[in-house]
């Protein structure tokens, strides 16, 4: 689960982890208290894979930042599972992790094959 943190007050500071690591550590404790297990998805091992070892290139999500590749696949994926007028609140962390993954398992394929239209 991705969780949106609050802006550093040091702003020369804003991208270096380990102080946003320090500076939210009070709630790292209650963020681990609410997580669920949930089998890994494609778009899990593709996360993984792409931090360990960079972008390969084979996919068509490569060429986004990750935070954007991830975004994508979550917006893909909530449309094609609860369609164009589901509401954000609509949905829960569990159904956003499983949203992520079917988005990411129809535009991995990339552009070619979203073409020919949805495959949902």
């Amino acid at each position: 689960m991705l969780v949106g943190l609050k802006p550093h007050p040091a702003p020369e500071l804003t991208h270096d982890f380990a102080s946003k690591l320090a500076f939210e550590r009070q709630i790292i404790p209650n963020l681990a208290e609410t997580a669920f297990g949930m089998e890994p998805d494609s778009l899990q091992g593709y996360v993984e894979g792409r931090m360990r070892c960079g972008p390969n290139g084979n996919c068509w999500l490569d060429a986004f930042p990750m935070y954007v590749a991830v975004c994508l696949c979550e917006s893909v994926g909530v449309v094609a599972r609860y369609g164009i007028r589901v509401r954000h609140s609509e949905v829960s962390d569990e159904g956003w992790s499983e949203c992520a993954g079917t988005g990411f398992d129809i535009l991995r394929g990339g552009a070619q094959r979203n073409d020919e239209g949805p495959n949902w």
